[in-house]
Formats: C-alpha cells, sequence, structure tokens
C-alpha cells in the first residue's frame, strides 16, 4: 500500500480564497494608529498646546460632538475658555467683567450664543468683540445684586452653535471695606477734642476714594452723627469737641462706611470721658424747644436757655450746641443769663431723636466755669414716619395750625385744628404736658408749625 504524501495548500489559493471572504464578507474593518494631529475616524484634532479641546477653562466641561455613521466629521465642537475672572479669583460687590474666547474647533467664532450665569448677578448675555477687544471675544459687565455675604460662589458659562460647551468657575466675593482707624488716645477730659483718623481698603489694599464716612459718638444715654468723606488715598481724620453737657463714662466712636456698591465695614474705638478737676459749673435749663416735640425737616427749631450762678443770671458767656451732624452752632446772648438761637432742619439731617446739648463756658481772672445740658426727647420725623405712626396706632396728638378755613377744605384724618395766633389760648384746653404733639401747617416753606412750637 503507497501512502501520498499530503500536500500544503499554495499561496495562490490562499489569496484567493482570502479576497473571497473579502467580497462576500463585505468591508473590514481596520484600526489604524492616526498619526499625530488626526483623530480615530479621520477627524482632525487641534495642533499640539491649541486650547480647544484642551484643559483650560476651568472644571465641569461638557463639550459634545456627532460624527456621521459613515465616519464622517459631524458638527464642529464648541470651546468656550474663560479670560476674566479665572477660577479662585477674589472680587468686591461692584460690576463684574466677564471675558471669554469662543471656538469652533480651533478657530475663534464669532457665531456663538454665550450667556454667564451665576446667584451673584443672575443671567447675563455675553456680546461678541466685547469693547473692541476682537472677533471671537465675548464679554459682559454684570451687576452683582446688594446683600451677599462673603463666600465663594459658582460662574457658569454656556456657548452654543450646533455643539455646545459649559464651562464653571468658582470666585470668592469679599464685599468687605477694611477699616484702620485709631484715636489719639484713650481718656479725655470734657473741653478738649477726641481726634480720630485711619483710612479705607478693599482685600486687595486697593484705597477707598472719596467716600462718605459715618462716625457715630455714643454713650448710654447719648447718641450723634458725624459725617466725613476720605481722601483720593482713602485718608480720613476729623476731631470731636467734648461738650460739658455731655456725660462722664465710657464713649464707643463707631467709624462705619458704605460705598456705593454696597461693601462695607466698621470698626468701634472706646474711650473714657470725664469733668476735669477744678471747673465750677453753672445751672444750665431749656426754655425752648418742649421735651418730646417732634420737627419735620424744614421746620425751625427753636432754642432758648436760661444759665445762672447760684440763682444768678449769667452775662456774656460763651454758648452752643451742636447740630445733627455734629456741626458747633453758636446761641447769642438775648437778655441777661438768656441766650438763644434758631435752627432750621436741613433736607438731609438724619431723622429720629436729637440729643440737643448745649454747653456755657465762661473764663475770668483764669478761673473757667462751664455748665451744660441736654434733651434728649426732641424727634424729627418725615411725612412717612408720620403715616406709619397712624398705622401702628401709636399715642400722639397732631395738631394742625393753620386756619379753620384751611382746615375745613383737607386736613390730615385725626388732626385737630389749633390756629397758631390762638395756640396759647386753645392748648391748655386739648393738650397735656405729658402728650406727644406732632404739629404740621401747610408745605416746607410755611412756618407755622414753627411759630406754633414755639408757643408751645
Amino acid at each position: 500500500m503507497k501512502t501520498r504524501k499530503k500536500e500544503a495548500p499554495s499561496m495562490g489559493l490562499f489569496l484567493i480564497i482570502a479576497a473571497a471572504i473579502l467580497i462576500i464578507g463585505g468591508i473590514a474593518f481596520i484600526r489604524i494608529d492616526s498619526p499625530t494631529g488626526m483623530a480615530q475616524g479621520g477627524i482632525p484634532g487641534p495642533p499640539s498646546g491649541e486650547p480647544p479641546g484642551g484643559g483650560g477653562g476651568g472644571s465641569g466641561t461638557t463639550t459634545t460632538t456627532t460624527a456621521t455613521e459613515s465616519g464622517g466629521v459631524g458638527p464642529t465642537p464648541v470651546k468656550i475658555i474663560f479670560k476674566t475672572p479665572q477660577d479662585g479669583d477674589i472680587i468686591k460687590g461692584g460690576v463684574l467683567t466677564i471675558l471669554v474666547e469662543g471656538y469652533e474647533g480651533k478657530h475663534l467664532s464669532s457665531e456663538l450664543r454665550i450667556t454667564a450665569e451665576s446667584e451673584l448677578f443672575g443671567t447675563v448675555k455675553l456680546i461678541n468683540d466685547f469693547e473692541e477687544r476682537g472677533e471671537g471675544i465675548y464679554g459682559a459687565n454684570a451687576t452683582i445684586g446688594n446683600g451677599f455675604n462673603k463666600g465663594e460662589y459658582a460662574v457658569v458659562v454656556k456657548g452654543e452653535r450646533e455643539t455646545h460647551d459649559e464651562e464653571r468657575i468658582l470666585i470668592t466675593l469679599d464685599p468687605t471695606i477694611y477699616i484702620n482707624a485709631s484715636l489719639d488716645k484713650e481718656e479725655y477730659f470734657k473741653g478738649e477734642r477726641i481726634i480720630f483718623s485711619g483710612n479705607l481698603r478693599y482685600f486687595n489694599q486697593e484705597p477707598v476714594k472719596n467716600n462718605i464716612i459715618e462716625v457715630s459718638i455714643s454713650a448710654e444715654d447719648f447718641f450723634l452723627n458725624k459725617t466725613i468723606i476720605s481722601d483720593l488715598k482713602g485718608r480720613f481724620g476729623s476731631s470731636y469737641l467734648i461738650s460739658f453737657a455731655e456725660p462722664d463714662r465710657e464713649w464707643e466712636i463707631k467709624i462705619s462706611a458704605a460705598d456705593k456698591d454696597s461693601n462695607k465695614g466698621s470698626v468701634i474705638l472706646p474711650a473714657t470721658v470725664s469733668t476735669p478737676e477744678g471747673v465750677a459749673f453753672y445751672t444750665v435749663t431749656f426754655l425752648s424747644p418742649l421735651n418730646n416735640a417732634e420737627f419735620k425737616r424744614g421746620s425751625i427749631v427753636p432754642i432758648t436757655i436760661e444759665i445762672k450762678e447760684e440763682g444768678k443770671p449769667v452775662e456774656n458767656a460763651v454758648v452752643d450746641f451742636k447740630n445733627p451732624r455734629a456741626e458747633i452752632i453758636s446761641l447769642e446772648e438775648a437778655g441777661p443769663g438768656t441766650y438763644t438761637a434758631e435752627y432750621k432742619i436741613k433736607y438731609d439731617d438724619p431723622l429720629g431723636k436729637w440729643h440737643i446739648a448745649v454747653q456755657a463756658v465762661k473764663t475770668k481772672n483764669k478761673i473757667t466755669k462751664a455748665g451744660g445740658t441736654k434733651m434728649d426727647k426732641i424727634k424729627f420725623i418725615a411725612m412717612e414716619q408720620l403715616l406709619e405712626m397712624m398705622e401702628n396706632k401709636e399715642q400722639f396728638k397732631l395738631v394742625e395750625v393753620l386756619s379753620p378755613e384751611s382746615y375745613k377744605e383737607g386736613h390730615i384724618p385725626g388732626a385737630i385744628n389749633l390756629p397758631f395766633d390762638k395756640i396759647k389760648e386753645l392748648a391748655p384746653k386739648h393738650l397735656k404736658k405729658t402728650d406727644v404733639i406732632v404739629v404740621y401747617c401747610a408745605n416746607y416753606h410755611c412756618q407755622a408749625s414753627t411759630k406754633a412750637t414755639r408757643t408751645l
């Protein structure tokens, strides 16, 4: 029996079979590593170092790209990159400028729709070529709202055309005005000046320029405001003359500042005030205005005091008081021991209680004698406050001092009519010494209420 040696298939047959398989099986997909600059499927990728497709632009980025089933190129991917602010930046309240670059593929695009969103400012539309910065540079000025505390806040920018991209960063808001302030010393005598100075800065040491500063000076039963302004370098300085009418005790000098963008800050400085030894005292008594009197802006407050020493009138004394803004105003001597002045309430005087502190000082033969007193319960009110008092059903007497004819034509509900020329005669019948009295007349320029107040 002969054995036949088995032969290996020829190479030609193998190629024919392989070709048949290719023809029968259709297209075979072969994976080939793409060269530099080419993505799988033939889609061009960005050159090394180009922004699109790489990092840069913050966390939380989502980019959508679509390719056809046949392996063709789909819509060009959109990419947004933050220019300002950057992730981790610190800002203050006010206007926040937002700038981004908008790409389609590897090219800046002017055809995108881009918005920015944040709890700080809501939603704003970003404009291409913002402030003429160039095509593909989008931006907007967003105003940060009031009332936000210091802390971290997210800013999200969304860009879209055929695809979309979303970028998210975190920034820190610091709406604080930092006040570095001091007094010239800690203990004072009446008749001395409290000197205070300092500067205002934002978190980045930028000076707070030409800004209003409120200085509140207070003790247990004493309160007064003084307004000053910082200079171009954020510096400020002023002083306060301590009256002999003001209390001996611990004082607080509170310095506060707030800018137009709701950035604000404050600091409290303690001081001790006492009466110097060797000063003899006069007796100072208010003759007008009455305690518990209330005035509206534009009214004239009549101030009359009597100064005595051991029951005898004191003549030729230097007498003054401080208005609600701590400005010193002199009283003129109207008669032996009697001094008077009129103060017209300004449109910007603070509403509320006014502590009128009047002092009298006289030096003779190198001996200083002084005296002072204050009235705590005079009050300035606006019409809005009067309406609020009425709504809250507070107990007070509302008096219209115009003529009976004017009263009949129209008056505030609940008001009684005491014409100013008859008020001295009618007041005892309608008013008590313990009443809180609100007097009004025709308008801002009308002085009938002032005349009536003098009589009351």
